[in-house]
């Protein structure tokens, strides 16, 4: 009797601890950021419009995923707007065999179903704002995105994304009346903008005035934040605010390019769909061919970095064979809408009706892609080239490779427009842009032949980067301020 009743106790104990690991094993799974920071999108689609921003350690229920688990949705507080995040970009504890697998959704067809829109396309006024509305004092957000920060100055902390359209209740000032501390429904710190990425509706005077711990002396403020800042600026930049209206400045943009989280995000979402880490691609007309451009760094006797650019020989270990291939998306007469078309198609090695694009992809698989097309037609508007080009970024991104977007060094449009075109697609799909205007501009004839198009070349190589002679050429540097994108891209995506 005794033992039968003990059997029945421990039967019932088994059952208690089987349900309650049941119940564990259902609980979804977490998802914790890894990388700095990233945006959440409305689908699973990097070319979805961005809604949230994540940042490293934070951790969040896992509700949803698409059938492939690359892509996952999590519960975010106070979400309105889709709350996708790619895989890749953290690292899941638990089981995701419990998480709902949302019927109907597939990262690749939600991608090609919006490849021709900007990749950053941001929540506009129709997008319903983080938190109501209601407060005396209230900032609208009228630049195109921007971070807010931690601290009143440029030196804080990004903490949040805020896009055009969206309003918010201001809660504080700083002392100098340039900063403005807005209440974001969820955030763990305070959310500081300046005052001049929005328009303010009430008295600010009414607001209280808050100095927090750590900032700047107040007594001598650094001058506002305003609309003429360029990408040279590291903490506030045009990737982060409304481009410069009016005249273009090729000036104000760095060579090297500056490389958003965005691009993280296409670089990582590329590897899940098999792209290759060790491969890179180029698209463009005949200042792309190999016989120039960047070839001899797969053949270590025929390149001399010196010890100014020792460091970029990592980046050459990286792409072996990548240099000196020949691109089925590169000729000596293309432009930027020739790769669109089949008709230019190489039949030997391309499928019928394939583009000379769908070509490459299909055969190199890059993980990064260089795009540069100097060549235009003289009197087509700069307008359809610009549409071109927004084609060929959306396709890279739609097939998870970060395009790296160069300026040119000729101006024979007269206007500077095409280079202006390709600023604006930079910035608008929120990829890295690759300045080689600028790097040619300073040297003699502004780095180019008689014809006002082709490039000089160096006196004794475009591959030795430590005679001063020999850089007086806008060749070499080509080569080197290419090979120094590449770098900066790839360090900052991998």
């Amino acid at each position: 009797m005794f033992h039968s009743k003990a059997a029945v106790v421990l039967g019932l104990l088994l059952v208690i601890g089987l349900s309650a690991s049941g119940v564990h094993a259902a609980v979804a799974p977490t998802f914790t950021v890894n990388v700095a920071s990233t945006f959440l999108h409305d689908g699973p689609s990097l070319s979805t419009p961005r809604t949230y921003s994540v940042f490293q350690g934070q951790a969040y229920g896992i509700t949803g995923r698409i059938p492939d688990s690359t892509w996952l949705q999590l519960d975010f507080a106070g979400a309105t707007h889709g709350t996708w995040v790619p895989a890749a970009l953290g690292s899941v504890t638990g089981n995701l065999a419990v998480v709902p697998v949302r019927a109907g959704l597939t990262s690749t067809a939600a991608v090609t179903a919006t490849e021709t829109a900007p990749a950053t396309a941001a929540p506009n006024a129709t997008v319903p704002p983080p938190q109501p509305v209601a407060g005396r004092v209230r900032l609208t957000i009228t630049v195109r995105s921007l971070f807010g920060l931690s601290t009143p100055d440029a030196d804080g902390v990004r903490v949040q994304s805020l896009f055009r359209g969206q309003t918010y209740v201001v809660r504080a000032q700083s002392a100098d009346g340039q900063w403005l501390r807005v209440d974001y429904t969820g955030a763990t710190t305070d959310v500081w903008v300046p005052v001049t990425v929005g328009s303010v509706a009430g008295d600010l005077d009414s607001l209280p005035v808050e100095t927090p711990a750590g900032s700047p002396d107040l007594e001598t403020p650094a001058p506002p934040v305003t609309g003429t800042l360029s990408l040279v600026t590291e903490t506030v930049s045009l990737t982060d605010t409304e481009p410069v209206s009016g005249t273009f400045e090729p000036t104000d943009y760095p060579i090297v390019p500056v490389v958003s989280a965005h691009a993280r995000e296409i670089y990582l979402q590329g590897l899940a769909m098999g792209n290759d880490p060790h491969s890179f691609s180029k698209i463009g007309d005949c200042q792309n061919v190999v016989a120039f451009f960047l070839a001899n760094f797969d053949h270590p006797k025929q390149y001399r970095l010196g010890a100014d650019y020792a460091a970029l020989q990592r980046t050459i270990n990286q792409f072996p064979g990548s240099f000196s291939r020949v691109s089925e998306s590169v000729r000596g007469g293309f432009n930027v809408a020739s790769v669109l078309d089949p008709l230019w198609t190489n039949p030997k090695h391309c499928r019928p009706q394939e583009t000379p694009l769908d070509c490459e992809f299909r055969i190199h698989r890059p993980s990064i892609v260089f795009i540069s097309m100097e060549t235009w037609w003289a009197d087509a508007p700069a307008a359809q080239y610009e549409a071109a080009l927004r084609k060929i970024v959306a396709y890279a991104i739609a097939h998870g490779a970060v395009p790296i977007l160069a300026t040119k060094a000729d101006n024979l449009e007269k206007n500077g427009g095409l280079n202006a075109a390709i600023v604006r697609v930079a910035q608008d799909y929120d990829v890295p842009l690759w300045n080689f205007w600028r790097a040619a501009n300073p040297l003699p004839a502004h780095g180019l032949t008689g014809d006002g198009f082709h490039l000089t070349l160096g006196a004794k190589s475009q591959f030795i980067f430590d005679d001063p002679v020999n850089m007086r050429a806008a060749w070499p540097w080509r080569n080197l301020t290419a090979l120094e994108a590449l770098d900066a891209v790839w360090q900052a995506v991998k």
